[in-house]
């Protein structure tokens, strides 16, 4: 995906900032008859991994 520079955020503390102030995702698939769009809660842990790690539960 093209990126504009401009449009760049690579401070990480604005990047988890962001993350926990919208902690919802779309989870777009292919189905039969079309498209099916899945609204996905997350969550960042932050102690998990070198960047944090993206929770997420799917019932």
């Amino acid at each position: 995906m093209y990126l504009p520079a401009h449009f760049e955020e690579t401070r990480p503390e604005r990047l988890r900032a962001l993350l926990r102030e919208n902690p919802l995702a779309t989870w777009v698939v292919q189905a039969d008859g079309g498209l099916q769009v899945n609204h996905i809660p997350f969550m960042l842990d932050a102690d998990r991994g070198p960047h944090g790690t993206l929770v997420g539960h799917v019932a």
